[in-house]
């Protein structure tokens, strides 16, 4: 049985299906945690512990902090892991933020600006 026809079975609507259908092992392991607590409604319950982002599941490893490896200190954000790449005072919105480039190596350094134009972040 796949895991749509699973859901159907128990009562599921189509939103709930969708919105359980990120990671199947997660959203069935819910599904059996609300059901082994009793809940009148297990689909809906199963949802709120899907969506919480510290629920693991019984017998499932906890996930890991993504940033915890990063140095704390670095010498162009201070430990912030964002810097500050634009700081034009005289527009509403002037200040920008971007993540930053030298401790957050793999993240998207992209940016907007208020007046509509696209930049990478540099450290300067």
């Amino acid at each position: 049985m796949n895991f749509r026809e699973e859901l159907l079975k128990r009562g599921a609507r189509e939103f709930q299906i969708v919105a359980l259908s990120g990671d199947e092992d997660r959203a069935l392991a819910a599904i059996a945690e609300a059901e082994r607590r009793g809940v009148d409604n297990p689909i809906p319950y199963a949802l709120t512990l899907y969506d919480d982002p510290t629920w693991t599941g019984k017998g499932r490893p906890r996930g890991q902090a993504t940033n915890l490896s990063v140095e704390r200190e670095c010498a162009h954000c201070g430990g912030n892991r964002m810097a500050l790449v634009t700081d034009e005072v005289l527009e509403l919105y002037g200040e920008t933020w971007a993540p930053c480039i030298v401790c957050n190596k793999s993240a998207n350094t992209e940016f907007w600006t208020a007046r509509g134009s696209k930049f990478t972040a540099t450290p300067q």
